[in-house]
């Protein structure tokens, strides 16, 4: 999940206008940043250190466990625990590739994945927790979001992300957006 690090602090939701936020080159992502009255600067991640070194922009979002590696917090001053986003990894296959493929293999691939998976989530939630820990003794300010901040995030961040996605994905993303607001709204019903 993603975080937000910057060099003002991020008190609240309005804090965030006027200030410049590095963001991957994606019309999603800077639309969202926009939406809270930031100035979304598309670079690449190799120049972010020095960019937030220098001021050239404010602050970033990134997963715990990479603000800690690339030592992110050695420039900024403050971390908010926002968990607003996924950086998701997922595995795809070319359909008429898996389909050619004798059942069999198939099988073994989809016990692998059954097999690893819960392993990994395992690590990555040690490795967010041994991150937050660096982060936390390299002296930023951190604070958590509440509830109701994350979805007051959500209302601002999350319809110009979906109209840029539709823009490029067309149909096909219509009914995958779809997909993933009902899974959404399961999840939510939830907690």
């Amino acid at each position: 999940r993603k975080n937000f690090t910057s060099n003002n602090p991020l008190p609240d939701i309005d804090a965030f206008a006027g200030q410049k936020f590095r963001v991957m080159d994606s019309k999603i992502l800077i639309e969202q940043f926009n939406a809270l009255g930031a100035s979304a600067v598309a670079l690449p991640f190799g120049e972010l250190y020095t960019s937030l070194q220098t001021g050239v922009v404010d602050g970033q979002e990134n997963p715990l466990d990479t603000i800690q590696r690339m030592k992110f917090y050695e420039v900024q001053k403050y971390l908010v625990l926002s968990d607003h986003g996924a950086m998701e990894d997922v595995v795809l296959f070319n359909p008429l590739w898996w389909n050619s493929l004798p059942e069999q293999h198939r099988q073994v691939i989809v016990t692998a994945f059954a097999e690893v998976v819960p392993a990994l989530r395992s690590h990555k939630a040690a490795a967010v927790k041994s991150a937050l820990s660096v982060i936390a003794e390299g002296g930023m300010d951190i604070r958590e979001i509440t509830a109701e901040e994350r979805s007051a995030l959500r209302e601002r961040m999350y319809p110009p992300a979906r109209a840029a996605y539709l823009e490029r994905a067309g149909s096909d993303g219509e009914r995958l957006i779809e997909s993933y607001e009902k899974a959404y709204a399961e999840v939510a019903g939830q907690q």
